[in-house]
């Protein structure tokens, strides 16, 4: 982070998840702290961009969950940012395992609590008076349960795929403005994409080794509205769990009925979320990710085979949650 290292970031950092609920997390904390720099990372990346951090910060990290595999290198991170006098501050709504609450503990503020968003968590924790904070909970409520039954929280997921207009969603709910005509143009340019790419879904039935349906959904290679074709396949089609294919590197776990702990897998692929929904990415050498470019949906690599294989040995033992989950 060049910026940072030349001394152009401001004393405020959020390090958010890049959906709607991240968005919306950071919006509240740029609300309740003043300006902030807002980055968006995951489970996978969040380590990199602490590492990208060189000077003394106050630090959020809101909506962004713990991947185990990753908790040493994390810990490391934040130790030496708690060294340089960086005040640290993680909010999160996924479930943590007790060893990465206590050992994240050690360096940073932490609240962890089941609740439908980040950003509600965000808001009782650093603006519960504020009505707009509240709208904006509301929004990430309505987006982080897939429900999507709000109009505002639909075209704010449809500018989550782009940095740019993310900063902008961003901007404009800590500004409690929420929408322009320039947003919202582009926003429903991006709907409309979408919406003609759902005619072309490719999605198939299998069936994991327990007996267990999924529906295999490929939405390579320009990725879609996953999780909203898995809902709406949902409702339609009786199985049990969804997983969706966005690109040659990237896939997500959606539960439709059942107790499955759909994170377990995700968490091998360097990913997490909630058991009913998360996500993962898949490791492949370069050249097949040139193949994927190449060739879209007439190629599937054997990684993908891999993961659809791991998925299918998804069995009972995996929907109890782990007993050390909090």
């Amino acid at each position: 982070m060049l910026a940072d290292a030349i001394g152009l970031i401001p004393e405020n950092i959020t390090i958010a998840h890049g959906d709607v609920d991240g968005m919306a997390s950071a919006a509240i904390v740029k609300r309740a702290r003043g300006d902030s720099y807002v980055v968006f990372s995951g489970p996978r990346s969040v380590s990199k961009m602490l590492g990208m951090i060189r000077r003394k910060h106050k630090i959020f990290i809101v909506d962004v969950a713990i991947n185990p595999s990753a908790l040493s290198e994390i810990t490391r991170k934040l130790k030496r940012l708690k060294e340089k006098g960086s005040e640290i501050t993680w909010i999160d709504h996924h479930p943590w395992t007790k060893e990465a609450i206590e050992t994240i503990g050690r360096y940073a503020e932490i609240h962890v609590k089941e609740e439908k968003s980040a950003a509600r968590l965000v808001m009782e924790i650093l603006n519960p008076e504020d009505e707009v904070s509240r709208k904006i909970a509301e929004i990430a409520d309505d987006a982080d349960t897939a429900e999507y039954s709000m109009e505002i929280s639909r075209l704010y997921r449809a500018g989550s795929r782009g940095s740019k207009l993310r900063k902008r969603i961003v901007d404009l709910m800590a500004e409690g403005k929420f929408m322009d005509e320039e947003l919202e143009e582009k926003l429903k340019n991006s709907m409309e994409k979408e919406g003609k790419s759902r005619t072309e879904v490719n999605y198939q039935f299998l069936t994991t080794f327990s007996g267990k349906k999924f529906v295999l959904i490929d939405l390579r290679p320009s990725g879609g509205p996953g999780s909203v074709i898995a809902k709406e396949l949902c409702l339609k089609e009786d199985f049990d769990f969804a997983l969706v294919i966005f690109s040659c590197e990237k896939f997500s776990l959606y539960r439709c009925k059942g107790s499955e702990n759909l994170s377990k897998v995700c968490e091998e692929y360097e990913g997490g979320g909630h058991p009913y929904a998360c996500g993962g990415r898949i490791k492949m050498p370069f050249y097949r990710k040139i193949l994927c470019k190449i060739l879209g949906k007439g190629y599937r690599p054997p990684e993908i085979d891999e993961l659809i294989e791991r998925v299918r040995k998804l069995n009972e033992e995996a929907s109890s949650d782990n007993n050390d989950k909090c």
